[in-house]
């Protein structure tokens, strides 16, 4: 038991390090270039480095210190519910992009090429999505103004989801009077877009089947023991009767991955043709060997 949660914990920082550096690469390659300001501290440091071009507070620059004065607010405000997990986010987060700068300033991205916005724009809801969706589904946040939103929610009541839309539409709608009203309608479409990504990456990630096999308890007994043994999941076992035959029979219910699912439906065509499946899609599971960070 031991081991297991040693090995989940290691799973999850390494998740989360690798979705918290894609996320500043897709800030740093391409927002940053286009100015896309789609909400999030990443958004409020385009505009304020614009207000301060040719000093040293660049958006890296301006990105860390929001990054710092969101932990400081949120540990006056919040307390203890700011754990450790916000206060890495926003740390690496902040390294990250700052290192990603002095990188590019040295000469070593001069092949990216922005030629295309609509391209970079694609590209940064895309990943930003995608790393979001993991974030969010392994239980942490990426710091930033998720923590305005936890204090909204603490203060004002207000649901997490409806106070970060609250704060990127604010922070998108700056875009239209800083760069103009082309850019500002990028931000708005990357904003929808990154929002999109997010729930349809969660989703992905957490989708499973519930499947139910109507049989008889002959070919239950040798459906439980494939389950068992050879994807392997558990099962739930009832009595059934069957309203037209009245035979006897057994209901069978498991949860299975869609890789598992396709395992089992092969073997029931192959060897339990006449068994009855239902299948369907379900997108949170909690429980042991599916969410192992609650």
């Amino acid at each position: 038991m031991n081991f297991l949660k040693k090995h989940n914990t290691l799973r999850f920082w390494v998740l989360f390090t690798l979705a918290l550096t894609a996320m500043a690469c897709g800030i740093y390659f391409f927002k940053y270039p286009n100015n896309f300001t789609i909400g999030g501290v990443s958004g409020m440091s385009i505009i304020l480095a614009k207000w301060t071009a040719n000093t040293f507070l660049t958006q890296s620059v301006w990105n860390a210190f929001l990054n710092i004065a969101m932990l400081v607010i949120a540990f006056f405000t919040l307390g203890k519910d700011v754990g450790i997990r916000t206060v890495y986010a926003c740390l690496y987060m902040s390294a990250a992009i700052y290192i990603l700068e002095v990188l590019g300033n040295n000469g070593a991205f001069d092949f990216m090429t922005h030629d295309v916005p609509i391209i970079d724009l694609v590209l940064a809801a895309t990943i930003y999505g995608i790393s979001g969706g993991i974030i969010f589904n392994i239980g942490a946040t990426s710091g930033g103004t998720d923590v305005v939103a936890l204090i909204i929610k603490k203060k004002f009541n207000r649901n997490i989801g409806v106070s970060l839309i609250i704060v990127d539409i604010l922070i998108s709608l700056c875009t239209f009077f800083v760069f103009g009203w082309m850019t500002g309608v990028y931000a708005f479409i990357g904003m929808f877009l990154q929002s999109f990504t997010i729930d349809y990456a969660i989703r992905k990630i957490n989708l499973c089947k519930n499947v139910m096999i109507i049989a008889s308890p002959e070919e239950a007994e040798d459906i439980v023991h494939f389950i068992h043994n050879d994807i392997p999941r558990g099962a739930t076992v009832y009595d059934a009767k069957g309203s037209y035959s009245g035979a006897d029979k057994k209901m069978l219910q498991t949860v299975l991955t869609q890789k598992q699912t396709v395992k089992l439906s092969e073997f029931l065509k192959k060897n339990h043709p006449s068994a009855f499946i239902i299948v369907t899609e379900i997108d949170k599971i909690i429980g042991q060997g599916f969410r192992y960070f609650q």
